[in-house]
Parts: structure tokens; C-alpha cells; sequence
């Protein structure tokens, strides 16, 4: 991977743990909807609750990843968006059908909603933070086996931990490329000059 890229969308969007953040309004939400409370989902609320980023800022820039790649967002017109809020998260209310994924409970994990990603290409997913501190988004898709059966919840694991997470997030919507001067410059240039 790419640290440079995931520091300096972090960076611009002051994405930094909280100090001595109180996250009971968020912990009596979980409570209040019939989620477990542990002590992964209150240490990531105490240290990154209220933290959101969006990639609009980095529309039509390339990121300079090693001396022979750059790398750019696939959608120019749309952003992913993230934010630590479980009052963001759809699944805030949905407590009964994600405690009850087959997955969890395979596992015997807990699980509790944080927050919410948005993709440009993806119904909005709710991003679940489990017992063991993995971090997990949750969506409402089409049954494969057959589309005219309702929707169905699907949990897809994001990463070990939220940074892993929110890597995972980015770098699957950034497109790799060989680097070519000013390519992107000149490309919006020469749109510009087609309006007119």
C-alpha cells in the first residue's frame, strides 16, 4: 500500500483521535436500540466518534504514490464519505437482524454499529465495529440466488482495525496508473476549452 495517500486525505480532513472524548450520548444510543456494549465499541467512540472525511477535496488529483505511479480517484463526480456516528449508521435500529447474521453468530462476536460509508457506486453501508476491535460494513443487497426475493443483510470485513478499515475504503476506489505529466491537468484543461 500507499501510506502518503491515506495521510494526506486524513490529514486535510483533521481526522485525529479525540482527547477525553465522552462517548456516552453514542454508548446510550447502542444501549437504548438493544446493542451489546464492549470495550472495543467504547474505546474507538471515545478516540474517533464525531471524526468524518470525505475525497470531494481530491477530485481530479493525482497522488504521486512511488517515482513511476500516480494514483486517482475513480469517480470524479461523487465521493466517498465516512463518518464515526452511530446515529449515522442505518443499521442503528436494525439491532435484531445484524445480531442474528449467520456470521455472528458463528463466531460468538459481538458486534455495534459506529457509523457510515458512502460509495459513489454502492448503497450506503453501515460500518459495524465487532467485540475483538475488527471493523466490519453492513448492506442491504439483492439476493444473488434470486433478484425477486427481498434484500438480504451482508456483512464484508474492512480490516483489524479502523485504520485498516478506512485504507481498505480508499484504495479500493483509487485507480493506479503509470505516472504522465500534467495528464489529468491537461485533460480538464481540454474539456474546458470544448464548452466554449
Amino acid at each position: 500500500m500507499f501510506p502518503p495517500v491515506l495521510q494526506t486525505i486524513m490529514a486535510s480532513a483533521n481526522w485525529k483521535p479525540a482527547i477525553d472524548h465522552d462517548p456516552t450520548p453514542w454508548l446510550d444510543a447502542l444501549a437504548t436500540h438493544h446493542y451489546p456494549l464492549f470495550p472495543a465499541a467504547e474505546a474507538l467512540l471515545a478516540s474517533y466518534g464525531g471524526c468524518a472525511f470525505t475525497t470531494v477535496a481530491w477530485h481530479d488529483t493525482a497522488f504521486e504514490l512511488t517515482d513511476t505511479l500516480d494514483g486517482i480517484f475513480e469517480w470524479t463526480s461523487s465521493e466517498i464519505e465516512l463518518s464515526i456516528d452511530p446515529y449515522r449508521a442505518l443499521a442503528l435500529t436494525e439491532a435484531t437482524i445484524w445480531q442474528t447474521h449467520p456470521y455472528i453468530l458463528h463466531t460468538r462476536l459481538q458486534l455495534a454499529p459506529i457509523g457510515q460509508v458512502s460509495y459513489p457506486t454502492q448503497n450506503n453501508a453501515s460500518i459495524f465495529v465487532l467485540s475483538n476491535g475488527s471493523i466490519m460494513q453492513g448492506q442491504w443487497r439483492f439476493n444473488r440466488l434470486d433478484w425477486k426475493l427481498p434484500s438480504v443483510p451482508v456483512l464484508s470485513m474492512l480490516g483489524a482495525s479502523l485504520e485498516q478499515a478506512i485504507e481498505k475504503i480508499l484504495y479500493d476506489g483509487l485507480l493506479i496508473m503509470e505516472r504522465t505529466t500534467n495528464l489529468i491537468h491537461e485533460e480538464h484543461e481540454g474539456h474546458e476549452a470544448e464548452r466554449f
